[in-house]
């Protein structure tokens, strides 16, 4: 391409960049001055580059031109990709669906010492996300007034935008959960994470006057699902754990944390009612 060509090309490319910049100005997001502004200064700074420098430019204005490619506000007033927020929802969504799938046989039982159930608590917890999601909106725009309003006005992208600070956030959240999710040489992130709380409950009930040999054999027992969902919804690694700490200390009959139990007896009725209700669940599954 002749120099005269790629100046041309360059300059419509810069019209067209500027154009998508005015309509995201219209949704309040101003690139201008910004890390994703791909302009380079003015006509005559254009034609002081080589050749080599133009073809990048123009790249660099056809990738911001794709129409799938737009920016959003985050909860700081930051900017972030939308290649950045699907990447985000992607691995937010993977996640989502694991830990459904874990708990589906479970969902009848209550959270942790709650009348909730694990369905109403995933019910309860989806709306004081919602919530977060809309404070976040209102530091930006004042003119918000309820969640219904804030779903009205905004998409689902910029709804997205507003859970996370700043761009390397939303890179790092998504980062951190591919990586949890990983296949590794020790499998599927199911079969790490269930047998590590298998290892840790079992330890931890090995040391502590809590032991018997049949609450041994049902966290043996337990399917990988099961364990995962209980060490979520109960507090059963608590009490094993405080039950554990006390033996150490060769100290009992203290009222454990969280007032589910007293003494070793009423702890290990507390530990292998927990364990009997999500083994009879994950049998009946």
């Amino acid at each position: 391409m002749k120099r005269h060509e790629l100046l041309a090309e360059a300059a419509k490319a810069r019209k067209t960049a500027m154009g998508k910049m005015r309509t995201h100005r219209k949704r309040g997001v101003e690139l201008a001055g910004s890390e994703f502004d791909p302009r380079v200064g003015t006509n005559a700074q254009l034609r002081a580059m080589s050749d080599k420098q133009l073809v990048s430019y123009v790249d660099r204005l056809k990738r911001f031109n794709l129409r799938d490619n737009q920016y959003y506000l985050t909860a700081s007033g930051g900017l972030v990709d939308s290649y950045t927020l699907d990447n985000y929802a992607y691995q937010l969504r993977r996640q989502e669906r694991f830990y459904r799938d874990v708990d589906k046989p479970f969902e009848h039982l209550n959270h942790r010492e709650t009348t909730q159930t694990v369905a109403q608590r995933r019910s309860y917890e989806k709306s004081v996300d919602e919530l977060s999601v809309f404070h976040a909106a209102r530091r930006i725009d004042k003119t918000l007034q309820s969640v219904d309003q804030m779903r009205a006005k905004y998409s689902k992208r910029q709804l997205l935008a507003f859970r996370e600070q700043n761009k390397r956030a939303f890179d790092k959240r998504a980062a951190d959960i591919k990586e949890k999710m990983a296949r590794t040489e020790n499998g599927p992130y199911l079969v790490r994470r269930a047998e590590a709380i298998r290892k840790e409950l079992i330890t931890e009930l090995r040391g502590s006057k809590l032991y018997t040999a049949d609450l041994e054999r049902m966290i043996e027992g337990m399917g990988r699902k099961a364990l995962i969902a209980m060490h979520r919804h109960t507090n059963v690694a608590k009490h094993i754990r405080n039950m554990y700490e006390l033996t150490k200390l060769d100290y009992s009959g203290v009222r454990m944390e969280g007032g589910a139990a007293s003494g070793s007896r009423d702890a290990t009725d507390t530990v292998r009612g927990i364990l009997s209700a999500y083994a009879k669940a994950d049998q009946s599954k």
